[in-house]
């Protein structure tokens, strides 16, 4: 359907053309502990890291795997390369002549005696060299402020249902102007510009602009007619209209895909990642509720959780039997009450009895 290319008035100047949520409740994760809490350990710079989960970690949701990461991010990959591919597309605009596939025949009508002779005369020159070089006809109606005021809040309104009960195609470029006929002194007049679809390949925002400010400027200029201000804004756009052009105002997004693109996979490949090998390192302490005891490795000056390690987690050393893990202490004991010999040295069974000095 046809749309504003914009317009302007001679109050208003110129104008261009113009839940819900939900979702469930996921693990809590905290510092500091609360009613229920599972607490966890992990070692970081050689000291303990305790957090606490509302869920234990191997009942908890399942964390994104590697196989499916991968997945998503090749898939988020295409996704941003294609948009960035529509971006470059769109930022160089290269027009293409219409086809004469449609009525192409030159309409001017001035309904309020806006336009003399010579006015209309170089005015459909102007269309013709326009529509050659384009594919577009261009179209002009000066009309009564009276006939559209009464029916339409605006100008551009009037001008759209003027263009589609005019034109079957989308190829043409309709002007509208409006000022009141017999008008004396100062002059309220407006105008409208009007194109089809298919004219946005070569009637581009940018090509839309230049036209617009020439002919708001030249129709303020009370020594300029009409018909010259809108035979200049052609003028002004003639030269370049089917010239290829840079759009840089469709870059600007180019940064933000960028900027958006990086957020995304850090939440989908690395923060994931980093929550998967913080989990696997991570040990559960019995007693949430209750203060935990660190012990210092003799060897490495690391810290770590008291009964938890049969060795320093740092460095691997041995730990005192005193600050290995309770239940190991109980395997311990339990060895030596099922094994009455156990007391005596494996390797020589009669070393004990001869330090008692014998059988006899």
């Amino acid at each position: 359907m046809p749309h504003s290319s914009g317009g302007g008035s001679h109050g208003g100047g110129g104008h261009g053309g113009g839940g819900s949520h939900g979702g469930g409740r996921g693990v809590r994760t905290s510092k500091s502990y609360f009613p229920g809490a599972h607490k966890y350990v992990y070692y970081k710079n050689s000291h303990p890291v305790y957090y606490y989960r509302s869920a234990p970690i191997e009942k908890s949701s399942a964390q994104i795997s590697k196989k499916t990461s991968t997945v998503i991010v090749i898939f988020m990959l295409i996704v941003y390369l294609t948009a960035l591919l529509g971006i470059v597309r769109s930022a160089i605009n290269i027009p293409k002549k219409l086809n004469a596939d449609y009525d192409t025949s030159i309409m001017i009508v001035d309904l309020i005696g806006v336009l003399d002779v010579s006015d209309q005369k170089k005015l459909e020159d102007t269309f013709k060299v326009f529509r050659e070089k384009t594919g577009i006809t261009p179209a002009l109606l000066c009309v009564d402020n009276d006939i559209w005021k009464n029916r339409y809040t605006d100008l551009e309104n009037f001008a759209y249902d003027a263009y589609v009960n005019t034109f079957e195609d989308e190829k043409h470029w309709l002007i509208v102007y409006s000022q009141p006929k017999n008008a004396d002194g100062w002059v309220d007049w407006y105008w409208e510009g009007m194109q089809g679809d298919d004219t946005d390949n070569i009637i581009t925002s940018s090509t839309a602009s230049k036209f617009n400010k020439v002919v708001q400027k030249n129709l303020t200029d009370e020594s300029v007619s009409v018909g010259d201000s809108i035979e200049l804004g052609f003028e002004e756009i003639l030269p370049s209209v089917m010239k290829p052009s840079f759009q840089p105002m469709v870059v600007v997004a180019f940064p933000f895909i960028i900027i958006h693109a990086a957020f995304m996979f850090y939440g989908i490949l690395v923060a994931p990642a980093k929550t998967r090998k913080i989990n696997e390192s991570s040990i559960e302490i019995k007693d949430a509720a209750g203060p935990t005891l660190e012990d210092t490795c003799a060897y490495c000056q690391g810290v770590y959780v008291h009964g938890l390690h049969f060795s320093c987690p740092h460095c691997g050393a041995p730990i005192a039997a005193s600050n290995v893990p309770v239940h190991a202490a109980d395997v311990y004991a339990t060895q030596q009450a099922d094994d009455p010999f156990a007391q005596y040295d494996k390797n020589d069974p009669f070393a004990d009895i001869e330090n008692r000095g014998g059988f006899g």
